[in-house]
């Protein structure tokens, strides 16, 4: 519209300085005069087409500020998602700092959901969680736990073949490194916290009973050597476990757990620490069926010490957290009445709400998992927020062995995804005494 109003101003200026038409006249005029009136004409059109591409000039420049006002809109529609961003999880979608935009489309196959950019499916592309990292960079990850990451310039994800190290990075220990000097050495107390934890201290779980410090050797006992040991390499039922599938990584502070084994607090007799109540959390990374759970000790010493009248004698496990690859954002909490029927007189039972999609990682990925054992309830602990909670059975409130676990597979029967590992950051307990 602006061109148009323009260009007919000009049009009617140039024909209102023309001079009128003059009238017919007897004879023909002299030369000189045609030459002039040409020149004056042509000077005219002149004039208009300048006119012309001023107006041209002066509709691009409207054009590119009307372009990044527009820009500027779609920005404050579309504003860049914050670092940490999860799909699902924490958002629907991720804007990443080019303006591009991030989602899921319909499932694609067995390891997740085609990924959408800018509402456009990708091809070839499997996920089941999109990540926005610090550095702005949009990453997926599929069922097998593999990441890649999206390289703009390339336009492509990269790498190939994926990689088993995840983006998300680990919670902040606690507490945090001293402000001036170097940091202390560590110890119990660095790796639980110099206090217990807000909900174990409400409940009066204030006591730290019982810790594990892999910047510590740990005291593994994989024999019938007739000493007391801090931990136990195997179940009560089962033999020794190897110490080829138990690594103390102390520069690091990890304890890890390969391949199948089990490390327990109770020797081959039923004999070692137990717990009866309390909050306890484990601080580290599970890969495939990893466990951190607890068991009858009377069941270790007598297997057969069920007695239906009595719940107390029935074998009572809680399971606090187990892993599973084929719902790598589930934790798994399971809480039994008699986990050995049908052998015992009495029928197992278990919480309903075991599984709970947490909509972040939890396979492959750094968190602290903790259940507050209360006589009448058990919470269950992410990162220190509850997400979920059961009631505790006749059963439960009797003395049992705390364990630590790595085996192929997948509580709920998912897959075997390398490595099969637990590595184990920090154990801690805390109760009353």
């Amino acid at each position: 519209m602006k061109l148009r109003a323009a260009v007919l101003v000009l049009l009617l200026g140039a024909l209102a300085a023309a001079p009128a038409a003059a009238q017919p006249a007897a004879s023909a005029p002299p030369s000189g005069t045609l030459d002039q009136a040409f020149a004056k004409a042509q000077a005219d059109i002149q004039a208009v087409v300048a006119a012309i591409n001023q107006a041209l000039a002066q509709l691009n420049t409207d054009m590119t500020v009307l372009q990044a006002q527009i820009g500027n809109a779609d920005k404050v529609l579309n504003t860049v998602s914050p670092a940490g961003t999860m799909v699902p999880g924490t958002a629907t979608q991720i804007v990443d700092s080019t303006g591009a935009v991030w989602s899921f489309g319909p499932v694609a196959g067995a390891d997740g959901n085609v990924i959408l950019r800018n509402g456009v499916a990708q091809q070839g592309t499997q996920a089941n969680l999109l990540y926005y990292d610090a550095s702005g960079t949009v990453w997926q990850r599929n069922a097998h736990n593999l990441w890649w990451h999206w390289v703009n310039a390339a336009g492509q994800w990269q790498p190939n073949g994926g990689t088993l190290t995840s983006p998300i990075p680990a919670p902040p220990s606690n507490p945090p490194p001293s402000q001036s000097g170097n940091p202390p050495p560590p110890t119990a107390a660095n790796v639980c916290g110099s206090s217990a934890p807000p909900q174990a201290a409400a409940a009066g779980f204030t006591h730290l009973d019982w810790s594990l410090d892999p910047h510590q050797p740990i005291d593994i006992g994989y024999s019938a050597d007739g000493q007391a040991h801090t931990l136990y390499a195997g179940l009560w039922y089962e033999p020794y476990g190897s110490a080829a599938n138990v690594v103390q990584d102390t520069a690091n502070g990890v304890l890890k757990l390969l391949n199948y084994q089990n490390l327990s607090t109770i020797d081959k007799q039923g004999n070692g620490k137990t717990f009866n109540g309390g909050y306890f959390e484990v601080d580290g990374t599970g890969h495939d069926w990893f466990a951190f759970w607890l068991m009858s000790q009377l069941h270790a010493q007598n297997p057969n010490a069920q007695v239906a009248s009595n719940p107390l004698t029935y074998t009572s496990e809680l399971d606090i957290v187990e892993g599973d690859e084929g719902a790598p954002d589930d934790v798994v909490s399971t809480i039994h009445l008699d986990t050995v029927s049908p052998s015992s007189p009495v029928p197992d039972q278990q919480n309903a709400n075991n599984v709970v999609n947490t909509g972040t990682p939890i396979e492959g990925v750094r968190h602290k998992i903790g259940a507050l054992w209360l006589p009448d309830h058990v919470e269950i602990y992410l990162d220190g927020t509850k997400i979920n909670s059961f009631p505790t059975y006749p059963s439960t409130n009797q003395n049992m062995m705390l364990n630590l676990s790595s085996q192929p597979g997948g509580v709920l029967n998912g897959p075997t995804v390398n490595p099969i590992e637990f590595d184990v950051n920090a154990v801690c307990v805390w109760t009353t005494k």
